[in-house]
């Protein structure tokens, strides 16, 4: 049913948006003297371009979520109760600060919720996101051996 409603809500738009071309591509009598070669084309190539941009990733591409960025570093604190972390990073002079909720992935050692394991003064790996609007909140933090020479995997 869903695919059903795409397409027809797909074809209209296409209908219109090739009734819009038409109406600029096939001008009446009264306005092809005002128009230019020029101005004809260059109004062509815009629709095209607009077309090829709006159809060519398809719907499926407009509502994929970015990748989420990963950091990594020492952990300088820890507030459990407010979910809150801080990651000193070695590159930058200020740290990263992260929330996490409970679909948060918790990795040390290959185990999954290892929130015991969260503590000041050890490595971790941080995948987090930034939304537009809110705070950076942590999709996955991973505890890693601090003698560990390769962070990111």
């Amino acid at each position: 049913m869903r695919k059903l409603a795409r397409r027809q809500s797909a074809t209209s738009l296409k209908a219109l948006s090739l009734k819009i071309i038409a109406r600029f591509l096939l001008p009446t009598d009264s306005d092809r003297h005002r128009q230019s070669r020029h101005t004809k084309a260059l109004t062509c190539f815009i629709l095209f371009a607009g077309l090829v941009a709006m159809f060519a990733g398809g719907p499926g591409a407009w509502a994929r979520p970015p990748q989420p960025r990963m950091e990594s570093g020492i952990i300088e604190s820890v507030d459990r109760t407010a979910h809150v972390l801080r990651l000193r990073r070695a590159d930058q002079s200020d740290p990263l600060t992260v929330t996490w909720n409970p679909r948060t992935r918790l990795l040390a050692k290959d185990r999954l919720n290892a929130e015991s394991g969260l503590q000041a003064g050890k490595r971790a790996i941080v995948s987090y996101r930034t939304p537009l609007f809110g705070e950076r909140y942590a999709t996955k933090i991973e505890l890693v051996a601090s003698t560990s020479t390769s962070l990111h995997r």
